[in-house]
């Protein structure tokens, strides 16, 4: 992970909030576990929608399970437009990067 400067952290402490959403950061402990949870969302995902495109029986029950991990995929959607970037003299992820907190920035990448 990452070390951040003084400047960095500050720099993020001061921008971090846009009206009442926040902007998370990229190294937070939280976000490595959504990534996780969303990663095994997506492979789960691969195993059930073939065998329900091919119609085998699944019930109501998959059905449900799928609504919610639908709620999930567009949570993530959420995050992701919230999610600071770290962008530094190489391209992103850099030795020396800067927090990029702009979400028209964020949008973009």
């Amino acid at each position: 992970m990452n070390q951040l400067s003084k400047a960095q952290v500050e720099q993020f402490e001061e921008t971090k909030l846009c009206g009442y959403l926040p902007v998370w950061h990229p190294t937070h402990p939280l976000l490595r576990n959504w990534d996780l949870l969303v990663a095994i969302l997506v492979l789960s995902q691969l195993l059930i929608v073939p065998y329900q495109i091919a119609g085998f029986p699944g019930g109501e029950s998959v059905e449900s399970v799928n609504v919610y991990i639908d709620i999930i995929f567009f949570i993530d959607i959420f995050v992701q437009f919230n999610l600071a970037i770290e962008k530094g003299e190489q391209g992103y992820y850099g030795d020396d990067t800067e927090l990029i907190t702009d979400r028209g920035q964020i949008a973009q990448r």
